[in-house]
């Protein structure tokens, strides 16, 4: 059963991902979708302020904000999905779990900052598209979403 991959951060960008996924859907063959939550971790002095069920419901809280939007667009189309949340660096996390689910196409939306600014910090769509073993299709941040 193919799987479609859709990182999500609650932004306009990965709604229009989310969007674009149920497009490439049938395109691809993929039978379901999966939603990819990626949380870094709380490192440093700021760790300490927290117990790890403190910790876990401050991330827990953090994904459902992040994944309602995507959820209520999948749940109207009426599609099988999954939500999925992992806490490390997010391009990294993306391609490991792309790797352990064995997805067959990832979509992800882009935040357009330009190829200066994405030489200079990073990005992590083109970390995903150097690191990633299946088709990467980014979704343009000037696409046009009806959700957002």
């Amino acid at each position: 059963m193919p799987i479609l991959l859709i990182p999500v951060d609650g932004s306009a960008q990965s709604l229009r991902a989310v969007q674009a996924a149920l497009l490439l859907r049938e395109q691809e063959g993929c039978d379901e979708l999966l939603l990819l939550h990626v949380q870094l971790p709380l490192i440093g002095r700021t760790r300490g302020f927290f117990t790890d069920a403190d910790l876990d419901a401050l991330y827990r809280e953090d994904a459902e904000r992040v994944f309602a939007p995507a959820r209520a667009l999948l749940q109207a189309a009426d599609l099988p999905f999954r939500e999925l949340r992992a806490i490390g660096q997010p391009a990294e996390m993306i391609v490991r779990v792309a790797r352990q689910e064995k997805v067959a196409h990832i979509v992800m939306g882009t935040r357009g900052r330009g190829a200066a600014t994405a030489l200079l910090l990073g990005s992590v769509a083109s970390k995903v598209l150097s690191a990633a073993d299946v088709p990467v299709t980014l979704v343009n941040q000037e696409a046009p979403c009806t959700a957002c």
